[in-house]
């Protein structure tokens, strides 16, 4: 799953969330979340964060977990309309 990969990239290069923030533009908090798997990632923090790490968005953000994206878009959208 993504949030693994993610996290584990970044640690394997050396990077902190805050370090990797910097280098990619996209924010501690938002890398934070997307590592915990709490929200669907977007394309531009998919192609921000590869090229941060310098690997392809695919090594990370693969399309064969595409029903893990659905199902973590839908457990974030029914979330935020009805909130608990």
């Amino acid at each position: 799953m993504y949030p693994t990969r993610l996290r584990d990239e970044r640690r394997r290069q050396g990077f902190d969330q805050t370090g990797l923030a910097i280098k990619s533009g996209v924010h501690r908090s938002i890398i934070s979340v997307l590592e915990r798997g709490l929200i669907p990632t977007l394309p531009s923090w998919c192609k921000r964060l590869s090229e941060a790490l310098n690997v392809p968005e695919d090594s990370i953000f693969h399309n064969s977990e595409s029903s893990d994206f659905d199902e973590q878009r839908e457990k974030f959208n029914t979330k935020e309309v009805n909130p608990q």
